[in-house]
């Protein structure tokens, strides 16, 4: 995987149209926040826990409080159009405070102005929001210490904006969503974890570990700042884990822990980093295969779709983004290859390509390709074949005499940064 930071070549332009995108996000972002929720003239007052089904506008008229661990969400919302304004009063329950949405995805749902306490260390969440095009404004969540620690929000559905918000963990499941001029952490474990697509993560401050955790395809995290106290252990102060396309900018990045990466990417294609401040080591775990093949690239892999199955794999390699590649071996393709192609083996350059030396014989033309794909695990195995990814492909037909096929490989150098 290549951290990419060069406007100029192929991947630079995608970093332009993720930047492009970002804007059009954040202008949105700040819309929405500009314009959800105005109570209308018949407003709903609640003074107790109760069940919101009807849509509507409703308001708190004071503290409400359930302290029994096993009782239900003090305020259940099971209906879409609901704009529930807390006027900055707590709604404190021994398990969930708040819950919207069930059985059923909710649209449209807005909880702002609110604080919500749980009063036992358990496993349900402050705010469980299962909702599409919903919002969650001015929302502080707190554990039974009356911190941030062991107090936890989930967002599930797409389309949401959480904003103004300080909440202990944050995890925020879906594609286009925002986060944005909020703080997360003040625990010692995940803080922030974004997974899905296409979501934003604006002028956010996280600390935990890790501060913050991002997989998927195209998300963006901008302006933030994301620290690791000294009493935590994980994989690094930020992870972007099985993701692709995605944009780290202009954040900055500290760790109280040495011995962890600052910047932590483990099965990641194209991920830009670009304008940091990162204190300490960004580190790839990525590991990948390269293939030469007669033929054209399969972009999907599977146990019914393999080179070798199809008795057009001639070379193949193995490697990581730290280490390069590390093993490589041979196989056997089917006679007319044999007997109209001489080839080398795969060598790795250090401008972070591949290549195959080869020679067509005469009055031969051939279609050749050299192909990486990205493996979930450290070694090859059948049963993952369908999880790898094609991050880079060259084909070309070529008649008699000798050639030379490149492809890139990913690079944990390349574009890094690591600004002290």
């Amino acid at each position: 995987m290549a951290l990419n930071t060069n406007p100029t070549d192929g991947r630079g332009v995608l970093a332009v149209a993720v930047t492009a995108l970002l804007v059009a996000s954040t202008v949105a972002a700040g819309a929405s926040l500009a314009a959800v929720g105005t109570v209308s003239a018949e407003t709903t007052q609640v003074n107790s826990c109760t069940v919101l089904d009807s849509a509507g506008a409703y308001e708190l008229t004071g503290d409400l409080s359930s302290s029994d661990p096993d009782a239900p969400a003090c305020i259940r919302i099971t209906a879409s159009d609901v704009t529930l304004d807390g006027n900055g009063h707590t709604v404190e329950s021994g398990s969930s405070t708040v819950v919207a949405g069930g059985a059923d995805s909710l649209t449209n749902v807005t909880v702002r102005d609110l604080r919500a306490v749980v009063t036992y260390d358990n496993t349900d969440p402050n705010v469980a929001f299962d909702v599409s095009d919903g919002s969650l404004l001015n929302v502080t969540a707190y554990g039974p210490g009356g911190g941030l620690n062991s107090a936890y929000v989930t967002v599930d559905g797409d389309d949401n904006v959480v904003g103004n918000s300080s909440i202990g963990t944050l995890v925020v499941t879906g594609d286009d969503n925002r986060v944005v001029d909020s703080r997360t952490g003040g625990t010692e474990y995940l803080a922030l974890s974004v997974d899905g697509d296409g979501n934003l993560v604006e002028n956010v401050t996280s600390d935990g570990w890790p501060a913050v955790r991002v997989s998927g395809v195209g998300n963006r995290v901008v302006d933030g700042s994301f620290t690791a106290p000294n009493f935590g252990g994980s994989y690094g102060v930020v992870e972007i884990v099985d993701a692709r396309d995605t944009l780290f900018a202009n954040n900055t990045v500290e760790s109280d822990q040495p011995s962890f990466p600052s910047v932590y990417l483990d099965g990641t294609t194209n991920t830009t980093l670009r304008g940091n401040a990162i204190e300490g080591e960004v580190f790839d775990t990525t590991t990948y295969q390269v293939d030469f093949v007669a033929g054209d690239p399969i972009e999907n892999l599977s146990t019914d779709r393999l080179y070798a199955g199809e008795d057009r794999l001639m070379r193949f390699a193995f490697g990581s983004a730290e280490e390069g590649i590390t093993e490589k071996d041979t196989a056997w393709p089917n006679e007319s290859i044999r007997s109209a192609v001489d080839y080398g083996h795969i060598t790795e350059h250090d401008d972070g390509t591949a290549s195959v030396t080869f020679t067509v014989a005469d009055g031969e033309n051939v279609t050749l390709s050299l192909v990486t794909y990205s493996m979930p695990g450290e070694e090859f195995s059948m049963g993952t074949v369908d999880q790898q990814e094609l991050l880079d492909a060259t084909t070309e037909t070529y008649g008699p005499g000798e050639h030379t096929i490149t492809v890139s490989l990913p690079d944990d150098a390349d574009g890094s940064e690591s600004d002290e």
